[in-house]
């Protein structure tokens, strides 16, 4: 389970998709022998983003876009009553479960 960078900016982008491609190096380094993999979390990434698209590029297919032919509109709400909810934040879909193998 992973939480990537959350400011919903060009800088913020390109550090989530840094941090994809430092989790992929990490999880393949100490997996020699491993097929299968999964890796689910908050990537505050929509699916236009780098970091969606770097997943993709190492072969991860994210489970409700392979079993619905898209991802949901929206996994964040800002509607929600909690101390911690980011209120700027735009509300999309922030949050996968990638799997990878046979």
């Amino acid at each position: 389970n992973t939480h990537l960078h959350d400011v919903q900016d060009a800088n913020g982008d390109l550090l989530r998709e840094k941090q994809v491609k430092d989790l992929l190096r990490w999880l393949h380094a100490g997996s020699s022998g491993v097929e299968n993999f999964i890796v689910c979390g908050d990537f505050n990434a929509n699916c236009k983003s780098k970091a969606y698209e770097a997943m993709l590029a190492a072969g991860f297919v994210s489970c409700h876009a392979r079993v619905h032919g898209h991802e949901p509109p929206i996994t964040y709400h800002s509607r929600i009553d909690a101390v911690t909810v980011d209120r700027e934040a735009p509300e999309d879909c922030y949050d996968y479960i990638w799997v990878k193998g046979p």
